[in-house]
């Protein structure tokens, strides 16, 4: 509920027409289908997350995409794996996006995927 409310302040202060929230990941923009989120850990601890989804916009869009990490109290954990990259998603095909967390401390994560 939390990021839910976050993503639509969000939206609004930035004027983006679509916001799409599901299983701790958000997309500010349209023509993103999110078809899958799978959580684990690395052999050393740390967690990973890997969003399947797909633009289903007719031609290429460039796009930024980064993972927030938390720690077990909620707050935000200052890294530079947290930071926003560049990406071109390809129209009308599947993308995937792997995002490892900074340390075995991490304890939550959001995604973020703004259609520029």
């Amino acid at each position: 509920r939390f990021t839910l409310i976050i993503a639509l302040v969000v939206a609004l202060l930035t004027g983006c027409a679509t916001v799409q929230v599901q299983q701790d990941v958000v997309v500010y923009g349209s023509n993103i289908r999110i078809d899958g989120v799978t959580e684990s850990r690395t052999s050393d601890g740390v967690p990973e997350v890997v969003v399947f989804a797909r633009s289903t916009a007719i031609g290429d869009r460039p796009a930024r995409v980064r993972a927030i990490w938390f720690d077990r109290q909620g707050r935000p954990i200052d890294t530079v794996v947290s930071a926003w990259m560049a990406r071109t998603l390809a129209g009308n095909r599947p993308f995937t996006l792997r995002m490892v967390g900074p340390s075995e401390q991490s304890a939550r994560y959001r995604v973020e995927i703004e259609i520029l």
